[in-house]
């Protein structure tokens, strides 16, 4: 009888301090901007089930994971850190965190490791189930911004290597044209008091009509311009007003001009191209 009183006596401090420790992560979760939200909204079917019964160990499960993958982040092992972190994704859904974080593993650790000559097609598997990873994160937080920035940001960083500029092709995805349509989706679901997606946007949209007007089509080039004119301006509306910003000011201003004068010369150029047609 002593003995279970015993072991209850353990059962009853261990479990009592597991339980603020469980809280004092949650509280350092929320005030780093990583709170869970409405997760079971995100869930699929058959993960809620497996949710469920989790019943109340649910939390304690994903902060568990959590305090591993980190763990496995710092000691830079990358499949381990995969796990967990795909683990955690199909608990708590409605993390933004994570499916960026899971994806810059696959995308920028992993395939990075593979990065030679001899193992790019392996490197480019890695990179295309990051993307895929960050779509299905999309698909479960259509309206998070930062996904869609993060997704748009990939094309175009992975885009400019030549072999992989290649491979998105082939899946029927230009790396410019596709980052620029989920960065501009990015902008449109973001506070406008927000400046950053906006900025990006803008130089999205000239990435693409370079591209428009070196395969000649400058009408198109133009109206890509005339939009990226307008999203610097309102980046350039919400820029901080303090003097850690003054050059990022200076700068917009600068490729402000920069945009006026192709606008100038695109329109210039249709111009001429309607002369030209209406002569001919």
């Amino acid at each position: 009888m002593k003995k279970i009183t015993v072991i209850l006596g353990v059962l009853i401090i261990v479990f009592t301090s597991f339980h603020f420790l469980l809280k004092g992560i949650d509280i350092y979760r929320e005030s780093s901007g990583i709170s869970e939200g409405s997760a079971y909204n995100a869930l699929l079917p058959g993960e809620f089930i497996g949710t469920v019964a989790l019943g109340g160990f649910r939390a304690a499960a994903v902060n568990f994971l959590w305090i591993r993958a980190v763990d496995a982040w710092e000691k830079k092992v990358w499949y381990e850190a995969l796990t967990l972190y795909r683990l955690i994704s199909k608990l708590q859904p409605r993390l933004a965190n994570i499916w960026v974080i899971n994806a810059w593993n696959m995308i920028y650790n992993i395939s990075v490791d593979l990065d030679h000559k001899e193992q790019q097609e392996l490197s480019w598997e890695w990179i295309a189930e990051g993307i895929d990873f960050l779509k299905e994160g999309i698909d479960r937080n259509p309206k998070n911004p930062e996904l869609h920035f993060y997704l748009g940001w990939v094309y175009y960083d992975k885009g400019k290597n030549s072999y992989y500029h290649e491979q998105f092709l082939r899946r029927g995805e230009h790396p410019v044209k596709t980052a620029c349509s989920y960065i501009g989706k990015a902008a449109e679901l973001a506070s406008p008091e927000y400046y950053f997606y906006n900025y990006w946007y803008s130089f999205m949209l000239r990435e693409r009509a370079a591209i428009e007007e070196s395969e000649e089509n400058i009408s198109e080039a133009l109206a890509l311009i005339t939009t990226s004119i307008s999203a610097l301006k309102l980046a350039e509306k919400s820029v901080p007003k303090h003097t850690d910003f003054q050059q990022f000011e200076e700068g917009i201003k600068m490729r402000l001009e920069e945009l006026h004068e192709r606008k100038a010369h695109l329109e210039k150029t249709c111009k001429t191209m309607v002369h030209d047609d209406k002569k001919g």
